[in-house]
């Protein structure tokens, strides 16, 4: 699918849903919450810059802290954005990027870690992981680079097999970023250490019938989203299967729509004006 014809779709309706509104840039739309000081400074150390970003209509930083800004008020809880959660892997040179999450919150016992998404499945294809995840060095040797079934980082022989055998499944996936996903839960078990009750949950923005008829679908488009949709399925088991071979059945992996988490905000300021921008209705 087309990103500029995606934009071009919520912008439209957008100028629909707010009549006499101008974009003070292109495709920038306020914000309807202030992040606190100390949630600015964490987006400010974000990948990217998710700072300049989020007042994007087409933002996927600008879903998220959106929305989870409202829940964080309707919840009466503190919400993380950006968080770094650890190194997937622990490189021998204490090389190698922090696993960043866009939005983690700890609510009735439990540790939430939210990888959210917006158009980017509809219009880009996954990207998988380099050798290094793999236990090979850049020249495909087997060799142990990486450290990454050392027992001072917790694992044993047989789960480090575990998370290898789960890797091998990232082939299987074209659109749906199962790579993004794995690497997440690696750096959390890393945090974690398999200890307290913790949920990693994929929340995409699913497509609603007004899109699709604004955006006017071909059979190419149709098969995609078909296709996107099994991905995110077959993730999900995948994700859950593991988690119980290796013992942590304290974790597990939720794939989650935003479009079905709107009571969760329904009493919250602006939640109509949410609804416009990002469903269209």
């Amino acid at each position: 699918m087309n990103l500029n014809k995606l934009i071009k779709v919520l912008t439209e309706r957008y100028g629909e849903n707010n009549k006499g509104a101008s974009f003070p840039a292109p495709y920038a739309v306020s914000l309807f919450a202030e992040p606190t000081q100390k949630q600015l400074k964490q987006l400010k150390n974000g990948d990217g810059n998710p700072i300049a970003e989020m007042c994007h209509i087409n933002s996927s930083a600008g879903l998220a802290f959106n929305y989870y800004k409202l829940f964080e008020h309707a919840k009466g809880i503190e919400v993380n954005f950006e968080d770094k959660v650890e190194k997937p892997l622990r490189l021998k040179n204490n090389g190698g990027k922090y696993a960043n999450l866009d939005v983690s919150f700890y609510l009735d016992g439990t540790q939430y870690y939210i990888e959210s998404k917006f158009l980017e499945p509809y219009y880009s294809k996954c990207k998988h992981n380099t050798c290094s995840y793999y236990n090979k060095d850049k020249q495909g040797g087997e060799v142990d680079n990486y450290g990454f079934s050392k027992e001072e980082y917790g694992f044993s022989k047989e789960e480090m097999e575990l998370w290898l055998k789960l890797l091998a499944n990232e082939k299987e996936f074209q659109y749906y970023d199962f790579p993004q996903l794995y690497r997440h839960l690696l750096a959390i078990r890393r945090r974690h250490k398999k200890q307290g009750k913790v949920i990693l949950q994929s929340v995409s923005w699913k497509m609603t019938d007004t899109f699709k008829a604004k955006y006017g679908l071909k059979s190419a488009d149709e098969n995609l989203l078909d296709k996107l949709e099994q991905e995110q399925s077959n993730a999900c088991k995948l994700f859950n299967d593991f988690l119980n071979e290796i013992g942590w059945t304290d974790c597990r992996f939720e794939m989650k729509y935003y479009n079905d988490m709107l009571d969760a905000i329904k009493d919250a300021p602006k939640y109509q004006e949410f609804c416009k921008q990002y469903f269209l209705d």
